[in-house]
């Protein structure tokens, strides 16, 4: 049995309702690659094209239309269940973070302590790992907020500050990941086969 997950639906209803990637993308609050993955996910699990190609904008073949119509009751009925419960967390109230390990103890605490302060109903989850199968969750739109180190600004960061990189020691090793795993062990290496005595 495929069971398709309520917010690829939702991001179906807000393209088809907004016509355009971009508008769903800025009211869903992801990226439009992200909103691009979602209908492309749909599409595999439902195992057929819901959208029809032209320069018109959006358009939906017949079997896109029959799946937005069940989409949006599927929808309501999922609110209502919701709804029911009355102390539940609201879905929109959650926020998704994936961050590297060492933010997780020494930058977000302090960070989101102050935020809470602010708005108590306000929930967090954290993901923790490597760089780049993050920033992959963040266009996919499974985190929704990713806090990290990057080697080069990223295109659609929405906060960048730029510091310089400097290597301590050059004979720095990693034993959790062997080097190339990562930006810094990459960088770590080339620093320690290019350090001079």
């Amino acid at each position: 049995m495929t069971n398709i997950p309520t917010d690829l639906l939702r991001t179906l209803v807000a393209v088809v309702d907004l016509r355009s990637y971009t508008k769903a993308a800025n009211s869903l609050g992801v990226t439009q690659p992200a909103v691009s993955a979602q209908i492309k996910r749909l599409q595999q699990l439902i195992g057929a094209d819901l959208f029809e190609r032209s320069g018109q904008g959006v358009t939906l073949t017949s079997r896109g239309e029959r799946v937005l119509a069940r989409s949006r009751r599927l929808l309501s009925l999922n609110d209502e269940i919701v709804g029911l419960g009355a102390a539940t967390m609201r879905s929109d109230l959650i926020v998704r973070i994936g961050t590297p390990s060492d933010f997780v103890a020494s930058v977000l605490p302090a960070i989101l302590a102050r935020f809470r302060a602010d708005h108590p109903d306000v929930r967090f989850i954290l993901k923790s790992g490597f760089y780049e199968p993050m920033l992959q969750q963040l266009h996919m739109g499974e985190i929704d907020l990713l806090c990290s180190l990057s080697p080069t600004r990223p295109p659609d960061a929405r906060y960048c500050e730029t510091q310089e990189m400097l290597w301590v020691r050059a004979t720095w090793r990693s034993r959790s990941k062997p080097a190339g795993q990562c930006h810094w062990s990459r960088a770590a290496s080339l620093a320690a086969t290019t350090a001079t005595p």
